[in-house]
């Protein structure tokens, strides 16, 4: 098994479409399902649902597409420190960053951190929070952007709160509803969701959960998934509903409509994560950027 591999099955689990993850990885159609299908024969698994449009991932499939993330940053880790050295470029800020934190202020933050400070390498990775929590008490990444709460605990890490994110329900664009610019969650009682997955989402579900109570009801969850992307796609595909955060949806996809969810329990609460004996210059000129204080939890 070969990082190439990994790299094009990556690739094709975030698209879940054959031609546009061969698009993205900049080779055939033909060639990245022969690829696919060379890896399956060598783990002696099926990773994809062959035939499924879009394409779907196998148990065996999103488990690997998980690990291969983690895996191939540390790869590309490993590379770049090794050309910074060698250029004598030897300061490096790694973060990690949840779902949630796609389309909300952390990539102004890192653009502008990068803007000033060009001499700074810096590593990005997308994963669930535990797992990220995880990775910097490993001292793997400097900082998570993470959904609380984190569980199980992961002692020796500092905690500070940031400003919380709205919930957003996904509605497909010819819903009775899309239009609205805010909805009660109680209004889609009796629709279908797409939900995130309950063992993925640990903290993240927690306080969906929450905001179901309140609104009265237990949602039937006929689609459950790891990645908001699919959760978007398979609202506009089925016609089901869903509930995201600002952070992770885009608001400008045609066919899907975003409006605001009204209630006390209608925003998710978002942290920053470091290990407390943690001592990185880099790392504390972003918090100080970030405009965090020493008035958080551990």
């Amino acid at each position: 098994m070969k990082l190439e591999q990994l790299r094009s099955f990556v690739v094709l689990a975030e698209e879940r479409h054959f031609s546009r993850a061969a698009q993205r990885l900049h080779k055939s159609q033909p060639s990245l399902s022969q690829q696919i299908r060379t890896l399956e024969a060598e783990l002696g698994v099926d990773l994809v649902v062959h035939g499924s449009r879009p394409t779907e991932l196998t148990e065996a499939g999103s488990r690997l597409a998980r690990d291969s993330r983690g895996l191939l940053a540390q790869a590309g880790a490993v590379v770049d420190r090794a050309r910074d050295v060698s250029r004598g470029n030897v300061s490096h800020l790694a973060m990690g960053y949840a779902d949630d934190f796609r389309y909300g202020f952390l990539p102004a933050l890192v653009a502008r951190f990068a803007a000033e400070n060009p001499n700074v390498r810096l590593r990005y990775r997308l994963g669930l929070t535990e797992d990220l929590a995880q990775a910097v008490r490993d001292n793997d990444l400097d900082l998570a952007f993470v959904t609380p709460p984190l569980v199980p605990d992961v002692p020796g890490l500092h905690e500070w709160s940031l400003p919380s994110l709205e919930f957003r329900a996904v509605l497909p664009r010819g819903h009775r509803l899309a239009e609205e610019p805010a909805i009660l969650l109680a209004s889609l009682r009796d629709e279908e969701f797409v939900l995130p997955a309950r063992a993925h989402w640990t903290g993240f579900y927690r306080q969906l959960t929450r905001l179901f109570d309140q609104a009265g009801f237990e949602p039937v969850t006929v689609h459950e998934t790891d990645d908001s992307a699919m959760q978007c796609n398979l609202v506009a595909a089925t016609g089901c509903v869903g509930v995201a955060t600002a952070g992770s949806v885009s608001v400008r996809r045609p066919d899907l409509a975003f409006p605001r969810l009204l209630g006390s329990s209608a925003s998710v609460s978002q942290v920053v994560v470091q290990r407390t004996d943690h001592d990185s210059p880099v790392a504390h000129a972003f918090l100080q950027m970030l405009g965090t204080t020493e008035e958080a939890s551990t």
